[in-house]
């Protein structure tokens, strides 16, 4: 306890106090008031406080002395009189600067107040004082070397002005900004201080902010971040094209976003199988803060497969970045069923409107066969022995050994008269025009046009001449040759008879069957009638088999052209074969043995297209 003695200058005349402790003509009674005393200031700053001594009793009151117990108290003016007759009073003036939030003490009253010569008087003191809170401040996700700002909240919570006079870290990383310093918060004011954080190394970087008050020192708020250096990335998990034919192209444009806030140089682009392509590399490549850059790719299959890469992007910061890239390469197929039609057998086919028959040559034997099912004008044989037929704008495959037509292409235009050429070649004759049939398409290309007269409605092809019957030209029908080396058409000569519908040139023979059922040999070099005979019949066409002697084959000639030989699936009876071959030049899949097929079976052909992107 701290007592502090205040001597008070009492009257020049002389006083018995001994005589004086119960009052001159009474008792004196001391009252303070008020008692407790209570002062309510701030931290450090003095408060005024009054406390009022009265004389309750009867008698005289003496003060004789005050005491103080309590550092933050004093008194600043002690009581002007301290002689106090009964009913008077005297003020007190007491001065409380607190050091702390409470600050008690006790004022002691000495007097001549028999039942309280020492009367003491509570003091209560209540500082205003200053609190601050500093918020929390997470960073998140930071990049190593790339600084970031963020915003710390500091708010004052206690009862009087707080001075912040310094800002801080306990880690280097981070960097309050003191240019606001210093700064006065209200009670409850808030103010938000900028922190700014350069992470040096990767992982969690805990720190403490430090602010410091005036006079109460620092208050602490937690500072945190987590740093990588994965500040860039793609606007995609993966690149796919999905399914693209084969030989087609696709493009894709993937971004690479700068997420820091830091400049960043895309060093590097590579793909590990080379199974796409890039393009327009630029390199190097700065991104800004917050900026992108793309990366063009293509991919063009060529392949039927599953293409699968992946996209390696570098930066000069060390990130690397792995982007998955898929395609899916796919044909465009075509697909052709055939029936399998026996194939000729016999040397010479002749046919009327409707029924197909052999003949023999070097007998005179003519054998019927059977009906055609169609009405034909004219009918060929090709290298491989099959047998064909033309009925106005149609092409026929005809069975040998029964004589059925199956029709097998719609073409452009009709015709009376059909030859195959040695190397496939399909030819035609309607009116004046010799023309090429295209056996894909049906589509027909004039090679040669009569100056005069029209087709009788045969021809056929010998050593690369194509023997051609024409009528209206000179007396009967005459004879034309067509050069397919130089693609001349000559009139040779006159028949000198009519009819002549149907030839064949069997061992180079130039035989024509007319149709009043006589057959001629014709001169090759001039038309004329050499020898005649009857042979029983109107003949509407004729044919001589190339491959007469020779194993039979099959040919199945395409619509669509393949992509190439090993894109081919040939079935034969829903069983996969592989006895066959592609011929090029007459776009058709060609069965050379002739034991591997029979006439009904069912040829499947599946093949791969040169893709229309």
């Amino acid at each position: 306890m701290s007592v502090f003695v205040f001597v008070f200058a009492l009257a020049c005349q002389d006083y018995d106090l001994a005589g004086l402790e119960d009052g001159v003509g009474g008792a004196a009674n001391l009252v303070a008031s008020p008692n407790p005393v209570r002062a309510t200031g701030v931290a450090g700053q003095e408060t005024l406080v009054q406390v009022t001594l009265t004389n309750s009793g009867d008698g005289l009151l003496f003060i004789d002395d005050l005491g103080m117990d309590g550092s933050d108290w004093a008194v600043a003016e002690p009581n002007a009189e301290n002689e106090l007759a009964s009913g008077d009073s005297t003020e007190l003036t007491l001065s409380y600067i607190p050091s702390d939030a409470l600050g008690d003490g006790i004022l002691w009253v000495y007097s001549n107040d028999s039942d309280s010569p020492e009367t003491p008087v509570s003091l209560l003191g209540q500082a205003k004082v200053p609190e601050l809170l500093v918020g929390d401040l997470n960073f998140g996700k930071g990049f190593v070397d790339c600084p970031m700002s963020g915003l710390a909240t500091v708010t004052n919570v206690g009862s009087a002005d707080a001075l912040v006079v310094d800002l801080g870290a306990n880690v280097e990383t981070y960097v309050p900004a003191e240019d606001a310093l210093p700064f006065t918060l209200a009670p409850g004011e808030l103010k938000q201080v900028e922190v700014w954080w350069t992470p040096s190394a990767e992982g969690e970087d805990p720190a403490i902010l430090q602010v410091e008050e005036d006079t109460l020192g620092a208050f602490d708020g937690a500072l945190s971040g987590d740093a990588g250096i994965d500040s860039v990335s793609f606007d995609v998990s993966q690149v796919d094209f999905g399914t693209l034919y084969v030989e087609c192209s696709d493009v894709a444009q993937p971004r690479l976003y700068n997420n820091s806030t830091c400049q960043v140089t895309l060093t590097e682009l590579s793909l590990d199988y080379g199974d796409f392509e890039l393009d327009n590399l630029g390199l190097p490549r700065i991104i800004e803060p917050g900026g992108f850059t793309w990366v063009d790719l293509s991919f063009t299959p060529d392949d039927e497969r599953l293409f699968s890469d992946v996209l390696v992007a570098g930066f000069d910061h060390g990130q690397v970045l792995e982007l998955p890239l898929l395609g899916d390469g796919v044909f465009v197929y075509g697909s052709e069923s055939f029936d399998v039609v026996e194939p000729a057998a016999k040397s010479i086919y002749l046919h009327s409107s409707s029924a197909l028959s052999s003949y023999d040559q070097a007998t005179g034997t003519l054998t019927s066969i059977g009906s055609m099912g169609f009405s034909l004008y004219d009918i060929a044989i090709d290298e491989w022995g099959q047998l064909w037929g033309i009925g106005g704008s149609t092409l026929y495959q005809v069975d040998s050994s029964t004589g059925l037509a199956s029709s097998y292409m719609a073409l452009s235009g009709g015709g009376n008269g059909l030859a195959v050429l040695a190397d496939g070649t399909l030819i035609i004759t309607n009116g004046s025009t010799l023309s090429e049939v295209d056996w894909s398409t049906g589509t027909l290309t004039t090679l040669a046009t009569l100056s005069s007269g029209f087709s009788s409605g045969d021809l056929v092809e010998w050593d690369g001449s194509l023997y051609w019957t024409v009528s209206g030209v000179g007396s009967g029908d005459s004879l034309f040759e067509y050069d397919t080396a130089t693609g001349v058409l000559t009139e040779l000569g006159s028949t000198g008879v009519s009819g002549l519908w149907g030839i064949a040139a069997p061992d180079g023979d130039l035989l024509a069957f007319s149709s009043s059922g006589m057959m001629y040999e014709l001169d090759m070099s001039s038309g004329a009638v050499l020898s005649s005979s009857s042979v029983s019949g109107s003949w509407y066409g004729a044919a001589h088999n190339p491959n007469y002697g020779l194993d039979p084959s099959y040919i199945f000639h395409l619509v669509d052209v393949p992509l190439d030989a090993f894109h081919i699936e040939v079935q034969v009876n829903g069983v996969v074969s592989s006895d066959w071959t592609y011929e090029a030049v007459e776009n058709a899949i060609v069965f050379e043995d002739g034991t591997v097929l029979s006439g009904g079976d069912l040829v499947d052909v599946v093949y791969a297209l040169l893709s229309e992107c």
